[in-house]
């Protein structure tokens, strides 16, 4: 691979970078400078289970409420979408034709399919948020894998444990 590490503005290198989100679409990726650091691996995988940063993390947490912001706003188009269906259908009951009344149909099932993935990916994330509830002001102050600390990554909280077995529970079951 080769090039510049990529730094974080705190000034240190990462190894590697995950994708949590969308738990249909988690990823992580180890860059060539966390190849060698078992500590990289744990982190990386970590987040792809369920745990953000032991540290408050400010542009995680934006990510997060811009998801749900999405999430949201799309939300509010397809209840919109069926509101303006059963309005049309409420004003024009006389100019009403079967062809109309089979799209609008095939239309409301489509809008019900959408709202109800939005809102379980909503769900997903109210979980995701409330696993990880707790964070500590400063990110090199512990030993816990989920911090950037300089002395070494050897632990996960009791909460932390808790997110990750969940998720393998619920990638099981």
């Amino acid at each position: 691979m080769g090039g510049l590490a990529p730094f974080y503005p705190n000034g240190g290198t990462i190894g590697g970078e995950s994708s949590l989100l969308d738990v249909s679409s988690r990823s992580c990726l180890i860059y060539e400078l966390g190849l060698e650091s078992p500590e990289v691996y744990v982190h990386e995988l970590a987040h792809v289970m369920g745990c953000l940063h032991s540290f408050e993390d400010k542009g995680a947490m934006d990510s997060i409420e811009n998801g749900i912001s999405v999430y949201e706003n799309n939300l509010f188009k397809y209840v919109d979408a069926i509101k303006s269906i059963k309005d049309h259908l409420n004003s024009n009951t006389g100019a009403v034709t079967l062809g109309m009344v089979s799209k609008l149909n095939t239309d409301l099932i489509q809008y019900h399919t959408k709202i109800k993935e939005l809102m379980e990916k909503l769900d997903q994330i109210s979980v995701f948020k409330g696993d990880n509830a707790y964070f500590f002001s400063n990110c090199n102050e512990s030993s816990n894998f989920m911090d950037y600390s300089p002395n070494g990554r050897v632990d996960f909280f009791k909460w932390q444990w808790a997110a990750l077995f969940k998720e393998v529970v619920n990638y099981y079951s």
